[in-house]
């Protein structure tokens, strides 16, 4: 299938980092909606409390992945640092299935945050380095989209079968389950090459990097992802938790129907993505997406969760599918700075979340505030990014 999808034969290693994350997206799978509401749920539905926690949890992963990032490429190598961090992720499952057995709060959250972060340094900043390597420039948003599609494929079923789990036994199941699967995820690790990369940025060089201006609409842009994917994998899945009065047998059947009817779109989105101005696909598509917020601020039924989720998740592969090649485009030209670049996407990613939890608390701990609110700020800036983005192309077409 992918040969006639993408037009050539992915290689070895690309084939293995595709099937690693479609295994690790099983796992997460199980939890999505659901990791933020059981969160929720253990801090006994205050807002302002799960919005201190993924302050902490972002702004902390932000501020030390340059110091890491040091140690990865020095040390430990890419493959040994996605290996280490698929069981981190693992070690972070383990954590939370402890919940129910634990009387201090205080101590497990913080546990659980430190578990996170370590996830995050040592996963996130290799994995995007080694699809910028080994993905193709012609075909990067189809291999984008077949990873993203096969990685939705293996989510049909998880939202339903985490919804059963959790309604006919407890989180703790869920979680053990969570376990073994992103244990069974390092194995296609094996099957990459150790890529050889030299982070030279200084630390000082890294922050300067970050306000330079040459990088303004790179960094800006990925401050505006982080505060609208902030707000669809947090609040979104809280809302949908309290309107469905938190039945979760509903919550994973709407979760299902959505993904399910979504991959084709996504199929479709990579190749128009590779045969069209990639910045023309984004334009289009932000516009869409970002009315896709503004329709959820008026969702109130089972129905309407249904119609706005799935008008939004096919809106949202317009707009991260020619994202993410323009990203790993511009990454991959960077030469030798792949993974410099990469630490500065993940760095400005958790500003822009941190900036976003830092206003949900101000508005909670102050106001009462009804949480759909918060999706005219998603709306606002999913349109941030196209501009951004726009701005970025044509800068680099110059």
């Amino acid at each position: 299938m992918h040969i006639r999808y993408t037009d050539h034969k992915l290689s070895t290693p690309l084939r293995a980092l595709i099937i690693h994350r479609v295994i690790l997206s099983f796992a997460a799978g199980l939890f999505g909606i659901f990791l933020p509401i059981f969160l929720y749920k253990a801090l006994n539905e205050n807002i302002t409390l799960l919005a201190t926690f993924y302050l902490f949890s972002y702004g902390l992963y932000g501020v030390l992945a340059p110091f890491v990032m040091r140690f990865i490429v020095t040390r430990i190598g890419m493959r040994t640092s996605l290996i280490l961090g698929t069981f981190l992720g693992a070690v972070f499952y383990g954590i939370s299935a402890f919940m129910d057995h634990t009387h201090n709060t205080l101590l497990f959250f913080t546990i659980l945050c430190i578990a996170s972060i370590a996830f995050r340094l040592f996963y996130w900043v290799p994995y995007f380095t080694d699809f910028a390597i080994l993905s193709d420039a012609d075909n990067r948003a189809r291999e984008a989209s077949l990873r993203e599609s096969l990685m939705s494929l293996a989510n049909i079923i998880t939202p339903l079968v985490a919804a059963f789990i959790v309604s006919t036994w407890s989180f703790e199941i869920l979680f053990i389950i969570g376990i073994i699967v992103h244990v069974a995820a390092a194995i296609p690790i094996f099957l990459l090459p150790r890529i050889k990369e030299c982070f030279t940025w200084t630390i000082h060089k890294t922050w300067q990097e970050l306000v330079a201006r040459k990088n303004r609409a790179f960094v800006g842009a990925y401050i505006a992802e982080g505060i609208e994917t902030s707000i669809q994998i947090v609040i979104w899945p809280i809302v949908v938790y309290l309107l469905l009065h938190g039945k979760y047998m509903d919550i994973g059947i709407l979760s299902s129907a959505v993904i399910m009817l979504s991959i084709i779109f996504q199929l479709f989105t990579g190749r128009l993505t590779d045969k069209l101005p990639r910045r023309n696909v984004l334009h289009i598509g932000s516009v869409f997406y970002a009315l896709g917020w503004i329709a959820k601020l008026f969702v109130t039924t089972a129905f309407h969760i249904f119609v706005a989720d799935l008008y939004h998740r096919i809106t949202r592969i317009f707009v991260n599918t020619p994202f993410e090649a323009i990203t790993y485009d511009f990454t991959q030209r960077s030469g030798h700075y792949v993974d410099e670049y990469s630490v500065l996407r993940e760095v400005a990613e958790q500003i822009g979340r941190s900036i976003f939890f830092i206003i949900v608390i101000i508005l909670t701990y102050f106001f009462t505030i009804n949480l759909q609110i918060l999706f005219a700020l998603a709306a606002l800036a999913a349109l941030a990014l196209n501009a951004l983005n726009t701005m970025r192309v044509a800068r680099e077409d110059r």
